[in-house]
């Protein structure tokens, strides 16, 4: 997405440039329930979304 940097149309020419990057990791554990609870109690950002599923 491209935003003029200056707020009125007549400014500058040049505009900001923003991108926003998405990272996705699929992370396959082959363990004991053991080893998954350890996995759950690693300290994760508010920011960061993880969703799980067991098979």
């Amino acid at each position: 997405m491209a935003t003029r940097k200056a707020h009125n149309a007549d400014g500058s020419h040049t505009f900001d440039h923003w991108e926003m990057r998405i990272h996705k990791w699929v992370v396959w554990i082959d363990g004991s329930e053991q080893a998954l609870r350890q996995v759950m109690r690693i300290p994760v950002p508010d920011s960061v979304q993880i969703e799980m599923s067991l098979s």
